[in-house]
């Protein structure tokens, strides 16, 4: 009986081995390796080996957005549900920045990273972060004349600043960065000011030396013309002598 069992028990797994080999479903699997791929080329992106260098990474920190007129994360427009404001003294229903509400984005690691590709943004270092745990990337700009200045009330841990952002699209946004700790924000300062003075190292290059050149060659052709100026009005004035 217990041979008989074992080999019952033997023909039902390989019955099920054939049912499973008559369900699979060659379009099922070409999608599922679709996904996997791409989903391995988010986590190559994020590791900027091919044409990105990753400088430094921050503490752990909370992102803020100060939104007044239009959501670019929810894509909606806040105009016209913003709550009634109390009007002042002087009878105005208040100031513009009171129109406007600070929402939280998400956290996550900034990292400061150097763009390696040949192009215009060769040599610019940006400030990304992803939110943690997922692949969304909640800020992405470069810095460079922007003025970032800390918040009074948080006490040296979050600072703020306003700048172009591409995360989602193309829009000027108002940031807030919020740390656990008054040394990992100072250290992401010093890390952001670095970044700036990169950046605009690298524009006044890219800019500079075409200027330079043609001031250069515009010197060039002023002196030479003068020189054959003179040559060629030298000759007149010894034969006028005479």
């Amino acid at each position: 009986r217990k041979l008989n069992y074992v080999e019952r028990s033997n023909y039902s797994n390989d019955d099920t081995s054939d049912d499973s080999d008559d369900q699979y479903d060659p379009v099922d699997h070409e999608i599922a390796q679709m996904r996997q791929e791409s989903i391995l080329k988010k986590i190559q992106r994020l590791n900027y080996e091919d044409e990105d260098k990753l400088l430094h990474t921050t503490a752990f920190a909370k992102l803020f957005e100060f939104v007044k007129d239009y959501d670019v994360v929810a894509k909606t427009s806040s105009s016209n549900t913003s709550p009634v404001r109390p009007r002042s003294e002087d009878g105005k229903s208040g100031s513009a920045a009171d129109k406007g509400e600070w929402k939280y984005r998400g956290s996550g690691y900034v990292k400061f990273i150097k763009c390696m590709e040949v192009g215009y943004n060769c040599g610019m270092i940006r400030a990304e972060l992803t939110k943690n745990g997922t692949l969304e990337t909640l800020m992405c700009h470069e810095l460079t004349d922007e003025e970032v200045g800390p918040m009074p009330s948080k006490q040296g841990k979050a600072y703020t600043w306003r700048c172009k952002d591409w995360a989602y699209r193309t829009a000027t946004r108002t940031f807030a960065i919020r740390f656990d700790d008054d040394m990992d924000a100072l250290k992401w300062k010093e890390e952001l000011e670095q970044s700036k003075r990169n950046n605009r190292c690298v524009r006044t290059r890219r800019m500079g030396p075409s200027v330079l050149d043609i001031s250069a060659e515009v010197d060039d052709f002023c002196s030479t013309f003068q020189n054959l100026s003179t040559s060629v009005s030298s000759p007149s004035r010894k034969g006028s002598g005479k």
